[in-house]
């Protein structure tokens, strides 16, 4: 993804693919998830369509679900860079075994030299713990993302 990111040496990767854009690195007890992707910019226009398509994604790659209640969206700045910022609470399928979830985040970031978007997720799953440590270490790491120079052109 030409980014440089301070994570944790403890975080696992958990699943990912060249072909669909995606790898997904996790950590133990309280887990703590990331979830980086390349995704098309159209999808990512406005609010709404961000939720559909955060939606879709994360359906697909974590087979979780995002929960109509208690969402964010925001404008940005990170290192110069424009990016937008989306809060939620993710949960687990309804016929799911192991039914958990928690706090999320999301960054989209622009690469003006292509149609595409870096989209940035983290999520936390503490059952019965404080989760604000938790998100802002997450928020934290994103905030702190460095892109390789020419990836991100902006002028």
């Amino acid at each position: 993804f030409f980014i440089q990111i301070y994570i944790q040496e403890d975080y696992k990767i958990l699943k990912s693919s060249d072909e669909n854009k995606f790898i997904w690195i996790g950590r133990g007890y309280p887990y703590r998830w990331i979830l980086i992707y390349k995704d098309q910019s159209v999808y990512y226009e406005d609010p709404f369509q961000s939720w559909d398509r955060l939606q879709l994604k994360y359906n697909n790659i974590l087979d979780v679900e995002i929960m109509p209640y208690e969402r964010a969206f925001e404008r940005k700045n990170i290192n110069n860079i424009d990016a937008k910022r989306l809060y939620g609470v993710f949960g687990t399928k309804i016929d799911s075994d192991n039914p958990t979830g928690g706090p999320f985040l999301s960054y989209v970031f622009n690469q003006n030299k292509s149609n595409e978007v870096l989209v940035a997720s983290g999520f936390v799953n503490f059952p019965g713990g404080n989760k604000v440590f938790h998100i802002k270490e997450l928020e934290y790491i994103f905030d702190n993302i460095n892109f390789k120079k020419g990836i991100i052109d902006y002028e």
